[in-house]
């Protein structure tokens, strides 16, 4: 990795670039292969939550930079990084290991996760055939996002496999949570060491805490995956159950906060919410009752007491458009002005769409179609203020290229009809497993709790969903049905 992003280009460095992935690739082979299908998705998730995740770097002279041959503009928002490439080669091993298996063992949950990301696997590689013989001249092209949202549909079809075939104990889930635990161990680990000391290197402080403060990591690739590693590891907390880990959950708050992403925050609320709602409705209601309102009579008094003072203290410092940009958001922490743009990026993703009902603009295209007058404008004037107007036309001219902040509507915007099809049925297989279910244990409140709150965190963001985690939360829901 260090090879491909800070050697100097030249054709030595990039054969000897070129030779160190087929070794890496032959170890990764060797190391995998010898080992069960279980101990490949342990060694994926490890990847996924722990390895650097940079995008390439814009401007430099570097082996990997000169080999993928994109311009600046679209490096700056190219959704790949070397962890594309190691991530390729894992997935690629995975699907050799299930290749290979003598009887692939399916229920109703795994065959239908196959044939949806199946459908839109072939969906969205007819769908980008077509754009890059037709379009790229209309739209231009970024092959790089491309590949990489391809992969995330790959990652859900072999993982459909991979996850109903080798994970059949609570033990394997242990082990996997477990991973999760340690990943956001080391993630609030690096904040508090860039935020509150001078131990680490400014270059690493520079790359963990971005231009307002916020905290985003030296690991990846920005805030929004860096909550969600945090996320998965709250998860993992909640599933164990040891209130040994209590301390731990307390020191997340303050990375989970200076994300500054508001999606995060939601993550964390409605799980916590959820989680504490299924504990009283499922175990001991009277018990959980009488320590409700006991912690309620030592809090209540004490917070009116000093409800003024703390409420001007609030507002002054994080709800005031006076803040400074530098330690805050600048509209304020709780002044959603940012909804107006919201507004319009989602209707802007919807243009794409209704452009492109029945197939979609294919895989990793959305905002090269979003940001193109080539696009006709459909929403309508009439019902948006000025902001969201401003904001409509800033995408539609290409003056802020970006991303629909909709999960949903980039689905639907990227496969058409079929991203329709595929949403329908992850809603049916979550619902129809919730009504089937006659005694919740502690695994299927964590897989509650974790789909619900992504569902949610997937109206304000298009990323970083993770489809293997989220086919392992649905795996979780039946573990011990098998």
């Amino acid at each position: 990795m260090y090879v491909g992003y800070f050697f100097e280009y030249s054709m030595i460095n990039l054969l000897l670039f070129i030779l160190l992935l087929f070794i890496l690739f032959f170890l990764t082979f060797l190391v995998l292969n010898k080992n069960d299908l279980f101990f490949a998705i342990y060694t994926w998730m490890f990847f996924y939550l722990i390895f650097p995740k940079k995008s390439i770097v814009v401007g430099l002279n570097s082996v990997i930079t000169n080999m993928v041959n994109l311009s600046d503009d679209l490096l700056i928002a190219t959704q790949f990084s070397f962890y594309d490439i190691m991530n390729s080669m894992i997935l690629a091993i995975i699907l050799y290991k299930i290749l290979f298996l003598k009887e692939i063992k399916h229920n109703n949950f795994s065959q239908t996760f196959v044939t949806i990301f199946s459908l839109l696997l072939a969906v969205g590689i007819l769908q980008n055939i077509y754009f890059n013989l037709f379009f790229t001249s209309q739209f231009g092209e970024n092959y790089l996002t491309q590949f990489h949202h391809l992969l995330k549909i790959v990652e859900g079809l072999i993982f459909s496999v991979a996850i109903y075939y080798s994970i059949n104990s609570k033990q394997q889930l242990n082990l996997l949570f477990n991973i999760a635990i340690f990943a956001s161990i080391i993630t609030v680990i690096e904040f508090f060491l860039a935020q509150y000391t001078s131990f680490l290197p400014d270059f690493i402080r520079y790359f963990v805490i971005d231009y307002r403060g916020g905290f985003r990591s030296f690991i990846h690739s920005g805030p929004l995956i860096v909550g969600m590693v945090l996320f998965y590891g709250f998860l993992g907390i909640l599933y164990k159950r040891n209130y040994n880990f209590i301390f731990l959950i307390i020191l997340m708050i303050l990375p989970v906060f200076y994300t500054y992403q508001r999606s995060i925050m939601l993550l964390f609320i409605v799980s916590s919410i959820l989680f504490f709602f299924l504990s009283i409705k499922y175990k001991n209601l009277l018990e959980k009752i009488i320590q409700g309102t006991i912690l309620l009579l030592l809090i209540v008094p004490l917070f009116y007491a000093s409800f003024t003072n703390f409420f001007n203290s609030f507002n002054e410092n994080f709800n005031i458009s006076s803040v400074d940009g530098t330690v805050l958001k600048a509209d304020g922490w709780f002044n959603f002005t940012s909804s107006d743009d919201r507004d319009a990026v989602l209707k802007r993703g919807l243009d794409v769409f209704y452009a492109y009902p029945l197939f979609g603009s294919g895989p990793g295209n959305i905002e090269l179609m979003m940001s193109s007058d080539q696009i006709i404008p459909k929403a309508n004037l009439s019902n948006m203020n000025q902001e969201t107007i401003q904001g409509y036309y800033d995408v539609i001219t290409g003056y802020h290229p970006t991303d629909p902040h909709n999960f949903y509507v980039r689905i639907i915007g990227e496969y058409g009809i079929f991203g329709i099809m595929f949403l329908i049925i992850l809603g049916y297989l979550f619902f129809s497993k919730i009504i089937k279910i006659n005694i919740i244990n502690n695994e299927k409140m964590i897989a509650i709790c974790g789909i619900s709150s992504i569902s949610l965190y997937a109206l304000l963001q298009t990323f970083p969903i993770s489809f293997p985690l989220l086919i392992f939360l649905f795996r979780i829901m039946d573990i011990d049905d098998v």
